[in-house]
């Protein structure tokens, strides 16, 4: 080439363009600013001026929409370059970043309607929804961002408030209107007593508290004596002033036990007397009353005029409970029945002191008896109340295996002896036909081997396979036996051993380190028997005399002992380099000169190898004149990169000199010289991927790490994957993993949602919604259609039927309020009580003790308490009782009268002065009664 050119592509003396050389005859770079068309190039910006951010990419290519690089530089500046054809995965196929509003629904939105409208059912490329801040016209009446309810705008989007017919959060009802005097009230609660508003039908009153005595109950009832309503200072009120009736004109109790004969009593004695029940009926034994103050214990009472108490029957004649020794013999009961009374306390005089009839098996030493265990079993110690003994016929357990007559035993019958024991063997008897018989206990089991006398009763002996280990140390105890020589037993019944002078063929000396069964025994030395009790031969780790070494422990040894370095034993022969043969066994291996010189014949007696000498010998593994120059080394070894030796016929252009497969710092395991990218780590790169160096993650990896562009380290990339909310490589859509796959919001009676693995959009159903036949309490719902829900549950007391509304609430215009009566379960005007309902009173409020407060029916006196069940009526109303009763002040002395000045209206007379009240004040409202 002529002076100063790089390289010449022509042969004719004009400049001919090459893939490696410019026309201009210099080497083909990309970045020289020559734009080498056969070299594939369409551009070339000059050196630094190529790069993926710029029209002429790193690679001398036009850097076009489309080809994954976004090109930064003008004219062409693109926004970006997903590489694909896909126009909404986020980057347009103008290489234009995705934005809202241009018509098309991009990655990441839900829709896209081309404009920036609020209030249609794309909003901010989102479904509309209730919750976004934007009121959808004619679907929403309200949205403040949120689906909390009780804010003023409900879950549904719907406004919230009072008188809206619909129950807010916070609200107890909502009925629509503004009227007091129904069941819901201001401020849409629930009508109750002392809210101030008097409910039409339910009260008769409201004075805005639940404070007895000032004119308006705590039920919300007007309070005076007569008026059916128990009011502070009334015992009673059955809303009469009549006396005779169980509630007297002044509303104090008429009851049993006052001491007073009244009421169609009998007698009343002021509490039980020995003539007097405390029922207030006339004591009679017979009347089925007990009254213990005139000593009964029981009373059966009288039947069809029968009297039921007998002397024969569980209560006797007197009204004292029949007992046993009391000389009464019960035969009636029905709680106990006695066989006999004799009326003492002797318990074997025929009749016990549990009045029954002496028997056999009752436990008592009855007369001719020797013993009564309190049972009839005739198999124990006493028997028919006899003691047990050997011949009564009876087997007595535990004790005797047969008394008389024969046992059958698994089939077979067995005689019994007169010692009342079994004729067999292990009866401890030597019976005819045995020849030795030890005892059984248990009858059934069988006598056992080993004790000298086995399961036959005939004596054992050494050899008949049975091991008599009874007695221990006797003359007849056998350490084992096999019925002959075994693995683990001689025939003479001893445990075998090497050395006990007995060849066990079946033995195997372990213990002595053998291996193999014994073939002779006892050992002896060089005799023919080792001390394995095996025959001596070489190899078996004995020396003998004929051998010139063996294997003795383990090492090789001759008469001297341990053989010296380099020496071995071979077929009990001592083999080693220098003693003139050529012998396969040296311990460096197979000889292969003798004797061993400094020329061609090393120490090891191997032949000294020398490379070129045209034998491939010692560590060769090629001669170069044997072979072709491409696969051997001038070292005599074959090719091998990381060698260190460069052999260029082989294509090497360097050899890290690092062993196979490993990288150098200038050069690569495949003998190339060093480079970022090329896949191979060399010693200072800390990392190098070669194709997939600084690449993005494969699909469906979130994050990876690759090696950065400078092999200098590794960097964390990330990679698309289904669920991003970008649409990419095979994704037909991805709305993200929150959206993909998941059911619509509530209230959404369909939507659209791209599938979870985003091979598509499917059209999902609403999970939940006001119509979907199911309450969705989470989301406000009262109900949802037809509802379980009862006027008498949301309004007590009223009837008629609740209906479900257009927003799931409940509706209860449909329900009415009862008619007012006694017996309606519902506590109203003039009434202070009905049915179960006791408006929350019990006894101890009136004074009693306890018992169960009930209501008179419907009737004459009906909806009023009834104290029957109630338990010790109080006593007369007095001012000093500590109870403001009918016609006292709300002061009550509680205490003398002299002492504490307390003053009342009389019962039954007219306040005439303020001076006949505590207040000092008479009633204005009703004469006779103080304030």
């Amino acid at each position: 080439m002529p002076h100063g050119e790089q390289c010449d592509g022509g042969t004719t003396g004009i400049p001919v363009e090459t893939a490696t050389c410019n026309i201009d005859c210099t080497t083909r770079v990309c970045g020289d600013g020559k734009v080498n068309q056969t070299a594939g190039e369409q551009c070339d910006n000059g050196v630094g001026n190529n790069g993926d951010t710029k029209n002429c990419t790193g690679g001398c290519l036009l850097n076009i929409c489309g080809d994954g690089k976004v090109d930064g530089q003008v004219p062409g500046v693109e926004q970006c370059d997903d590489g694909n054809q896909n126009n909404t995965d986020g980057c347009s196929n103008a290489c234009a970043l995705a934005s809202c509003g241009n018509s098309t629904v991009d990655s990441g939105e839900e829709c896209d309607d081309g404009n920036t409208v609020g209030t249609d059912a794309c909003v901010m490329c989102r479904n509309a929804i209730c919750g976004d801040n934007q009121v959808r016209a004619g679907v929403e009446l309200c949205d403040d961002g949120n689906v909390v309810n009780g804010d003023g705008c409900s879950s549904t989007c719907r406004p919230e408030g009072c008188g809206n017919s619909i129950l807010d959060p916070g609200e107890q009802c909502d009925d629509g209107n503004a009227v007091n005097t129904d069941s819901c009230v201001t401020g849409c609660a629930i009508a109750i007593c002392g809210d101030t508003f008097i409910r039409m039908g339910v009260e008769q009153c409201d004075d805005g508290n639940l404070i007895n005595g000032d004119g308006c109950s705590s039920t919300c009832r007007s309070e005076g004596c007569g008026n059916g309503s128990l009011d502070p200072g009334e015992a009673c009120d059955d809303g009469n002033m009549m006396s005779g009736d169980g509630c007297s004109s002044t509303c104090t109790f008429e009851a049993c036990g006052d001491g007073i004969v009244n009421n169609g009593e009998q007698c009343d004695g002021h509490g039980e007397t020995a003539a007097c029940n405390a029922d207030c009926t006339l004591r009679v034994c017979g009347d089925a009353k007990v009254n213990a103050t005139a000593g009964e214990q029981c009373d059966s009472g009288t039947i069809a005029g029968v009297n039921q108490n007998r002397n024969n029957a569980d209560c006797r004649a007197d009204c004292k409970i029949n007992v046993c020794t009391d000389g009464f013999k019960n035969t009636l009961g029905p709680n106990r029945v006695e066989a006999c009374d004799d009326g003492n306390q002797n318990n074997n005089d025929g009749c016990s002191n549990s009045c029954t009839l002496a028997s056999c098996g009752n436990g008592l030493l009855d007369p001719l008896e020797e013993c009564d265990d309190n049972n009839i079993i005739n198999t124990d110690a006493c028997q028919s109340c006899l003691n047990a003994a050997c011949g009564d016929g009876f087997v007595e357990a535990n004790v005797e295996e047969c008394d008389g007559q024969p046992v059958m035993i698994m089939g077979t019958p067995y005689n019994c002896a007169p010692n009342c024991k079994i004729r067999r063997c292990g009866n401890g008897i030597i019976d005819p036909g045995e020849q030795c018989d030890n005892d059984v206990s248990a009858v059934g089991s069988q006598p056992q081997a080993g004790d000298g006398c086995n399961a036959a009763c005939v004596i054992e002996f050494c050899g008949d396979s049975v091991e008599n280990n009874f007695p221990s140390g006797g003359p007849d105890h056998e350490a084992c036996d096999s019925g002959g020589d075994s693995l683990s037993c001689d025939s003479d019944c001893t445990v075998p051993s090497c050395g006990d002078g007995h060849v066990n063929h079946n033995f195997v000396p372990i213990a002595v380190g053998g291996t193999q069964t014994e073939q002779c025994d006892p050992p002896s030395a060089n005799g023919g028997c080792n001390s394995k009790c095996r025959f001596e031969k070489c190899g078996d780790g004995f020396l003998q005399s004929s051998e010139e070494c063996d294997v003795v422990g383990g090492v090789p040894t001759n008469s001297g002992g341990a053989l010296p370095m380099g020496h071995t034993c071979n077929q009990c022969l001592e083999v080693f380099c220098g003693n003139g043969e050529i012998e396969p066994g040296n311990p460096s291996g197979a000889e292969t000169c003798e004797p061993p010189n400094t020329t061609r014949c090393n120490a090891t007696c191997q032949i000294i190898p020398l490379c070129g000498d045209h034998v491939v010998n010692g560590s060769e593994t090629c001669e170069p004149f044997l072979s072709t120059p491409a696969t051997c080394d001038g070292d005599c070894t074959a090719v091998l990169c990381g060698d260190g030796f460069v052999n260029p016929f082989a294509l090497e252009q360097c050899d890290p000199g690092m062993g196979p497969m490993t990288d150098g710092t200038t050069c690569d395991k495949d003998c190339t010289p060093r480079l970022c990218g090329d896949g191979y780590k060399n010693a200072n790169e800390m990392c190098d991927d070669g194709a997939a160096q600084n690449t993005p993650c494969p699909y469906g990896t979130t994050t990876c790490s690759k090696c950065n562009s400078t092999c200098s380290g590794m960097v964390t990339l990330t990679g698309p994957y289904c669920g991003d909310g970008i649409t990419t490589g095979t994704e037909v859509c991805d709305q993200g993993v929150l959206l993909n796959g998941t059911a619509c919001p509530y209230g959404s009676m369909t939507c659209t949602r791209c599938k979870a693995d985003c091979t598509g959009n499917e059209t999902m159903p609403t999970v939940s919604y006001c119509g979907d036949l199911a309450v969705q309490g989470a989301f406000g719902e009262q109900c949802d259609g037809s509802t379980a829900a009862t006027c008498n549950v949301l309004a007590p007391g009223t009837t008629g039927t609740v209906t479900c509304d257009a927003a799931c609430h409940f509706n209860t215009t449909g329900c009415t309020p009862p008619a007012a009566s006694c017996g309606n379960s519902v506590i109203e005007s003039g009434e202070q009580c009905d049915g179960a309902m006791l408006a929350g009173f019990m006894c101890t409020n009136f004074g009693f003790t306890g018992g169960t407060l009930a209501c008179k029916p419907a009737g004459v006196g009906g909806c009023t308490f009834n104290f029957a069940a109630c338990t010790s009526p109080p006593p007369a109303a007095t001012c000093v009782d500590s109870i403001q009763n009918q016609g006292e002040s709300a002061v009550d002395c509680g205490g003398n009268v002299a002492t504490n000045g307390c003053q009342r209206c009389a019962a039954g007379l007219t306040c005439g002065a303020g001076t006949d009240c505590v207040s000092g004040s008479c009633g204005v409202g009703a004469a006779g009664i103080c304030d």
